[in-house]
């Protein structure tokens, strides 16, 4: 890769996977009292393993494809 060019993603993007983990385990704790549904919890949840995935997949690429920045 050029040199000149930076990576796009910047690390802070990973607060919003937490953000999401927060979030769908509040919900299933609300769930475990009967105040709200399950599944939008294991929904909430499966949503940010996917966009922990995508940004961890994108750090190796980082890692291997701008070496030397």
């Amino acid at each position: 890769m050029s040199a000149s060019k930076k990576f796009p993603i910047p690390l802070s993007y990973f607060s919003i996977a937490l953000g999401l983990f927060a979030l769908g385990l509040s919900w299933r704790y609300g769930a475990s009292v009967g105040l709200l549904p399950a599944l939008a919890a294991e929904s909430l949840l499966a949503v940010a393993s996917v966009v922990w995935l995508l940004l961890v997949a994108a750090y190796l690429i980082k890692i291997f494809a701008y070496r030397n920045d």
